[in-house]
């Protein structure tokens, strides 16, 4: 017997999808509609859906993979790294070596559900402050995300799980290496 979306989303109360969309709406981007809380919903549904129909579970990463060396700011990523169908963690920023040996990055971290932004934070890293740990919880999607510059070639690496519920959570763990700066 098929699964219908309502009943493994019962219990997901109607303010998370309210809440899921003025989020969408907040971070949009400007080839993205506006939406509302039930086409919100719909897509979600409708993805989740179709990834139990033919479930992969993959982690895609996708962007820049190389580095040049120097003392000049570098833009970074974007990358999305897929945990499923519609829950995606984004990660984009700007490095900037220092003539004296250090370096500081400033790195952008989104989690996505539907291909849509729903969280978003901006922190900053440096040789004393190496990695960052973030757990975003938006009700129907989590992370448990940890992302630094580790190792003599520097390399900025992300780790942990997302989450996308159905019936309960289910989690994708992730552990990549996005580039190395040395």
């Amino acid at each position: 017997m098929a699964t219908k979306p309502d009943d493994a989303l019962e219990g997901v109360p109607a303010r998370v999808w309210t809440r899921l969309a003025d989020l969408a709406n907040k971070y949009k981007s400007d080839d993205q509609d506006k939406i509302d809380a039930g086409a919100f919903k719909k897509l979600y549904s409708d993805s989740i859906e179709n990834f139990h129909k033919d479930p992969k579970w993959v982690t895609v990463v996708e962007g820049s993979d190389t580095s040049e060396s120097g003392v000049i700011d570098q833009i970074v990523g974007p990358w999305d790294l897929t945990v499923v169908d519609s829950v995606t963690v984004g990660v984009k920023g700007t490095y900037s070596p220092q003539s004296d040996g250090t370096w500081t990055i400033s790195l952008t971290l989104a989690l996505k559900v539907t291909g849509r932004v729903v969280w978003e934070t901006t922190y900053s890293l440096s040789p004393e402050n190496y990695y960052v740990r973030l757990q975003p919880n938006v009700g129907i999607a989590k992370a448990d995300v940890t992302i630094g510059l580790y190792g003599q070639k520097r390399c900025l690496q992300v780790s942990g799980n997302a989450c996308y519920w159905w019936f309960a959570y289910r989690c994708v763990d992730f552990n990549q290496t996005l580039l190395c700066f040395m």
